[in-house]
Protein backbone atom coordinates (compact mmCIF):
# COMPACT_ATOMS: atom_id res chain seq x y z
CA UNK A 1 0.00 0.00 0.00
CA UNK A 2 3.18 2.21 0.59
CA UNK A 3 4.28 2.11 -2.17
CA UNK A 4 1.40 2.62 -4.33
CA UNK A 5 0.65 5.50 -2.30
CA UNK A 6 4.19 7.19 -2.92
CA UNK A 7 3.94 5.89 -6.79
CA UNK A 8 0.38 7.49 -7.19
CA UNK A 9 1.35 10.45 -4.74
CA UNK A 10 -1.81 9.32 -2.79
CA UNK A 11 -0.65 10.32 0.65
CA UNK A 12 -3.96 8.78 2.71
CA UNK A 13 -2.83 5.72 1.18
CA UNK A 14 0.88 6.29 1.71
CA UNK A 15 0.36 6.99 5.22
CA UNK A 16 -2.02 4.02 6.14
CA UNK A 17 0.50 1.56 4.29
CA UNK A 18 2.97 3.08 6.16
CA UNK A 19 1.48 2.96 9.55
CA UNK A 20 0.00 -0.72 8.67
CA UNK A 21 3.99 -1.59 8.15
CA UNK A 22 5.10 0.22 11.26
CA UNK A 23 2.87 -1.52 13.65
CA UNK A 24 3.53 -4.83 11.93
CA UNK A 25 7.20 -4.44 12.59
CA UNK A 26 6.54 -3.21 16.14
CA UNK A 27 4.09 -6.27 16.45
CA UNK A 28 6.66 -8.28 16.03
CA UNK A 29 9.73 -6.30 18.07
CA UNK A 30 7.42 -7.05 20.78
CA UNK A 31 6.84 -10.51 19.72
CA UNK A 32 10.80 -11.08 19.54
CA UNK A 33 11.23 -9.28 22.70
CA UNK A 34 9.01 -10.98 25.20
CA UNK A 35 10.59 -14.41 24.03
CA UNK A 36 14.38 -13.18 24.23
CA UNK A 37 16.74 -13.89 26.86
CA UNK A 38 18.21 -11.00 27.62
CA UNK A 39 20.17 -12.45 30.91
CA UNK A 40 22.81 -13.68 29.08
CA UNK A 41 26.66 -12.42 28.26
CA UNK A 42 26.02 -13.40 24.52
CA UNK A 43 23.03 -11.62 24.09
CA UNK A 44 24.55 -8.75 25.38
CA UNK A 45 27.61 -8.89 23.37
CA UNK A 46 25.69 -9.25 20.84
CA UNK A 47 23.08 -6.25 21.30
CA UNK A 48 26.84 -4.34 21.96
CA UNK A 49 27.99 -5.39 18.37
CA UNK A 50 25.04 -4.46 16.77
CA UNK A 51 25.01 -0.57 18.57
CA UNK A 52 28.45 -0.21 17.71
CA UNK A 53 27.82 -1.02 13.85
CA UNK A 54 24.22 0.76 13.67
CA UNK A 55 26.02 3.95 14.90
CA UNK A 56 28.91 3.43 12.46
CA UNK A 57 26.59 3.54 9.84
CA UNK A 58 24.62 6.08 10.79
CA UNK A 59 27.74 8.22 11.49
CA UNK A 60 28.88 7.54 7.54
CA UNK A 61 25.86 7.46 6.02
CA UNK A 62 23.90 10.02 8.05
CA UNK A 63 24.05 13.47 6.11
CA UNK A 64 23.41 11.54 2.81
CA UNK A 65 20.23 9.67 4.46
CA UNK A 66 19.18 13.16 6.00
CA UNK A 67 19.55 14.71 2.07
CA UNK A 68 17.69 12.50 1.00
CA UNK A 69 14.86 12.60 3.43
CA UNK A 70 15.26 16.73 2.79
CA UNK A 71 14.48 16.04 -0.99
CA UNK A 72 11.91 13.47 -0.30
CA UNK A 73 9.76 15.44 2.07
CA UNK A 74 10.66 18.80 -0.62
CA UNK A 75 8.78 16.72 -3.59
CA UNK A 76 5.57 15.76 -1.50
CA UNK A 77 5.09 19.09 -0.77
CA UNK A 78 5.16 20.52 -4.48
Amino acid sequence: MAVLGHAGRQRVVFVSGLAAFLWGIAWQCYAAFRVFDFGSWTTLAFMGIVAIVTGSLLERYGAIVGARLANWRHSWRS
